[in-house]
């Protein structure tokens, strides 16, 4: 993980989630940063 592109990775988490989610454009969505933290 030492050489990613995080804006890349970020760019394309956001666009797999979307086919999971019926948030609408700008609505924030909480997320725990402690449980992504333990499994990067």
């Amino acid at each position: 993980m030492l050489h990613t592109d995080y804006q890349k990775l970020q760019i394309a988490f956001n666009q797999w989630s979307q086919q999971y989610s019926k948030t609408r454009p700008k609505e924030w969505v909480s997320i725990d940063v402690k449980s992504l933290k333990n499994t990067v």
